[in-house]
């Protein structure tokens, strides 16, 4: 899926309560998407300028970076997220079935 087919779906995803729902059961209930399997990775990464910006802590403050890529039943990347998490301000969980 390239960026344009991309924006479209996010937009659609922006429109959900992401605060209270599991991103991957909206692609499946909300947005139509059959998932086979989701990509994961995690890494602490000093906070850039912009990142510290945002988050409000100092530049090189220490973050953890996770990027995520869902997979449709037919093996296409959905889209691509990178998420930047303060470790004293947050907890995140995960759990992949199928």
């Amino acid at each position: 899926m390239n960026d344009r087919q991309q924006e479209p779906l996010m937009r659609r995803l922006l429109e959900e309560d992401l605060e209270t729902n599991d991103v991957m059961a909206l692609f499946e209930s909300r947005l139509g998407f059959r998932l086979k399997e989701a990509a994961m990775e995690t890494t602490a990464v000093a906070a850039s300028g912009e990142a510290a910006r945002r988050l409000d802590v100092p530049e090189g403050h220490p973050l953890l970076r996770v990027r995520s890529t869902p997979y449709d039943i037919e093996g296409t990347p959905i889209c691509s997220a990178e998420l930047l998490f303060c470790g004293d301000r947050s907890s995140y969980k995960w759990k992949v079935t199928r």
